[in-house]
């Protein structure tokens, strides 16, 4: 499944009272949403080191 159908599938699977479909792709959409915030907060630490280690000096 592509990403660009996960809205698709969750429109679908409601409509049709598919629950255990929706709240599959429910938790999909949580844990995409989880790796997202992950890797945005590795860039951060890792682009602004410098930053950090300022502000552990204060």
């Amino acid at each position: 499944m592509s990403v660009t159908n996960l809205g698709k599938f969750l429109i679908e699977a409601s409509s049709t009272f598919q629950m255990a479909r929706l709240l599959a792709g429910i938790v999909l959409v949580v844990l995409l949403g989880l790796v997202i915030i992950q890797g945005a907060e590795y860039l951060e630490r890792r682009i602004l080191a410098w930053r950090h280690m300022s502000e552990s000096w204060t």
